[in-house]
């Protein structure tokens, strides 16, 4: 009987990278490839494909079922919604602590994680992109899984997502204005020789066709010790203080939410998830109310999640269908949505300098 082989799964497999990554590893490894669209690639003796969609963690626990080694090939630079709000650095903060947490539960012995070069220099003088690199290989470090981090520049490949955009603006701009991260030293890193271009299939990834979704993520500061659990109840309660008379929410014993608007009409129905959620992870699926498809919501969900190792939390808005057409929600609810979220930041922000200026009151009187 021969010696097992070791099962490599490795999220971002479609990808430049991934691709090219398969390749090295057949005949070498078990290999489970994951995407978003893996049902619609075919599996080989050495490659099987898995659908995964990392901003699900219970999809992100599925998938890495069986693996031995994890890595991790994946940034949200690409669009995952057909209308997303937020930003690339606090979608990459979801995807990193999912596959994190998953990876522990599933006993994954190890995570490989591709980042970026990291200059001796301030990280606040780096470029949003490098920030959200380190910020990424720091989550995945935060639940006792060994991580190794290969950290790496502009990878030069023609079929790379970096190297294109860089030549075609050299090509088509005869003057750049820079700004100052650009000043940091790069140290480009090439695929190897026998995986040059000849050699890397000339068809495109497979991206299947967008839901009419929404997806929406916000980075909140929080007060000091808050958790996740606790934004979540407090964020309803100051919902109804800040649109009152018009919102109105009900919360039962089981936590599920109802925020209703001028009466008896149920804007929105929220069913607390119990068993998927914990004090830094609040969990609701949103399951009923005028404002959402019922015909084609499959799992909406709204989620508070508690940014490991900071005092930041992320609320967010996944898989959400709009009973509203698309281009109406844009200009109507999603502007609405934005400056809610935009009132409670700036809410939370008080709190949070108020809770400083407590904390900073205190160690001073014991001084």
């Amino acid at each position: 009987m021969g010696e097992r082989k070791l099962v490599v799964a490795v999220a971002g497999a479609s990808g430049y990278i991934g691709n090219n990554l398969l390749k090295k590893l057949k005949g070498k490894a078990k290999v489970i490839g994951l995407s978003r669209n893996g049902n619609r690639r075919e599996n080989t003796e050495d490659v099987e494909w898995r659908s995964c969609d990392l901003f699900s963690m219970k999809d992100a626990e599925k998938s890495l079922a069986g693996a031995d080694i994890a890595v991790y090939l994946v940034h949200s630079m690409l669009k995952s919604a057909k209308l997303s709000q937020g930003a690339f650095e606090d979608m990459d903060v979801i995807l990193a602590d999912n596959f994190a947490q998953a990876a522990k539960k599933q006993g994954i012995k190890q995570i490989v994680y591709l980042g970026g070069i990291s200059p001796d220099e301030d990280e606040k003088d780096l470029s949003r992109h490098l920030k959200s690199r380190l910020e990424v290989e720091r989550i995945l470090r935060s639940y006792n899984v060994p991580v190794t981090a290969l950290r790496a520049w502009l990878i030069v490949g023609s079929k790379g997502s970096s190297f294109p955009v860089l030549s075609k603006l050299v090509r088509r701009l005869p003057v750049m204005i820079l700004p100052k991260w650009t000043r940091s030293n790069t140290q480009p890193v090439a695929l190897e020789a026998e995986l040059k271009e000849k050699e890397v299939s000339k068809k495109k990834p497979i991206i299947g066709p967008l839901k009419q979704d929404v997806r929406s993520v916000q980075r909140i500061e929080l007060p000091h010790s808050w958790t996740a659990d606790e934004t979540a109840r407090y964020y309803v309660k100051w919902l109804s203080t800040f649109l009152n008379p018009w919102v109105k929410t009900d919360v039962d014993d089981q936590l599920n939410c109802r925020i209703g608007f001028l009466g008896n009409r149920t804007l929105l129905e929220l069913s607390y998830s119990a068993d998927r959620s914990t004090k830094d992870r609040s969990l609701y699926y949103i399951t009923g109310g005028l404002l959402m498809d019922p015909d084609s919501n499959e799992r909406g969900r709204m989620e508070f999640r508690k940014i490991p190792g900071s005092n930041e939390v992320i609320i967010a808005i996944h898989d959400y269908l709009p009973s509203i057409p698309l281009f109406v929600y844009y200009v109507t609810q999603a502007n609405m949505h934005a400056f809610v979220m935009s009132c409670f930041r700036h809410h939370m922000y008080k709190l949070s300098t108020i809770e400083r200026d407590r904390l900073g009151n205190v160690v001073s009187n014991v001084r």
